[in-house]
């Protein structure tokens, strides 16, 4: 089902994107632009100051005392953005402000919190339905696509080890999982908002691949979303071949993801609760899929860009009393569970243009 606007933006990382598509060029010379981002830039600010986070404003070019912009000029100035048509690098740039602006271990940000506010919906609703609309949108709400590609970036920071066999890797997570949870019970507190942090990602482990698909003009998904990207370096893409016959768990949404708990379950309550509380406020009991029960069944798990941006960062109902969180899994992004073969070269090479952020192919060397 394709996405549309209202799915779009039940999830802050889909609010985000509508955000990032109003302000995709902040270096043009639309006026309506600019007057946006100087809201946008002190009503952040400010929020982030009033819940002790926000840094010291200070310089020649700081206004005194500082503007306190209202939500109503925010929607005025949000209302008046000229929305263009976005090309296949647009939406994706879009989406890699969103992504990298996601965090599960603190508060959501001060944009975060912004766009939460129910009097954004309107003005967010007309973005959100005008990136719906886009043709260069329409992958969004795919399952797992034919040709898969794996990213290696060459920041050694980034760089994974060579993937060993996928049963003794799922075998090596669980140990550590279900140690870990014993030694969280064992000496963390039961008080959720405790300022303590941990282990705070509920994907599966690295091992033995991680792959997107590639969008046309554009390159691998890969190498545009990264949550809390730290790197400018090239990447190089390899293609993944993968059987046709492969079984593969689609996560579509929000009760995608809760019916993964509930089948396969993993209690991790007492190494969440602190991180999880922190980024969506509930508190509770805390449940994840075990990702060695899974590999039973399935060979990949599939997280599309829909189900990334209306759900991810969220607290998801599993039953009455237990929740999860999607977190540290980049849109689109299948984990294989089983193990694939790469091709045996590094078939693309890319690197992002740091004045444009925008990733562009480059000769392999």
């Amino acid at each position: 089902m394709p996405l549309d606007a209202r799915t779009l933006l039940s999830g802050p990382r889909g609010r985000r994107l509508c955000l990032a598509v109003a302000c995709l060029d902040p270096r043009s010379d639309i006026p309506q632009v600019a007057a946006l981002g100087e809201l946008l830039f002190y009503a952040t600010y400010n929020l982030e100051t009033a819940r002790g986070q926000g840094g010291t404003m200070f310089g020649w070019g700081a206004p005194r005392p500082l503007p306190e912009p209202s939500v109503e000029e925010i929607v005025d100035a949000l209302n008046a953005i000229p929305l263009t048509d976005l090309s296949s690098a647009d939406l994706l740039e879009a989406l890699a402000i969103s992504v990298d602006s996601a965090r599960y271990w603190q508060e959501p940000d001060g944009s975060d919190e912004l766009l939460s506010d129910a009097r954004l919906a309107t003005p967010l609703q007309r973005i959100a339905e005008h990136t719906v609309a886009s043709p260069s949108a329409t992958w969004l709400s795919s399952s797992i696509a034919t040709e898969q590609w794996a990213v290696t970036f060459r920041d050694l920071f980034l760089q994974r080890p060579p993937p060993p066999v996928a049963a003794l890797a799922l075998k090596q997570w669980h140990t550590a999982a279900v140690e870990e949870e014993r030694i969280a019970v064992r000496d963390r507190p039961s008080d959720a908002t405790a300022a303590l942090s941990g282990t705070w990602w509920s994907r599966p482990p690295d091992d033995p691949a991680v792959t997107t698909r590639a969008v046309p003009e554009a390159g691998p998904v890969g190498v545009w979303l990264v949550e809390d990207r730290l790197d400018s370096e090239p990447a190089d893409a390899q293609r993944v071949h993968y059987a046709p016959t492969v079984r593969v768990f689609e996560i579509l949404g929000s009760e995608s993801w809760a019916e993964l708990c509930r089948s396969y379950p993993l209690s991790v309550t007492a190494g969440r609760r602190h991180d999880w509380y922190q980024t969506t406020g509930r508190i509770g009991e805390w449940m994840m899929p075990n990702w060695s029960l899974v590999a039973r069944d399935y060979d990949a798990v599939h997280l599309s860009v829909a189900a990334y941006l209306s759900s991810a960062g969220i607290a998801i109902p599993v039953d009455d009393d237990v929740a999860s969180v999607i977190a540290g899994w980049n849109p689109d992004e299948t984990y294989w569970l089983t193990d694939v073969v790469r091709g045996e070269f590094s078939e693309t090479s890319w690197m992002r243009d740091e004045r444009t952020l925008r990733w562009h192919p480059i000769a392999r060397l």
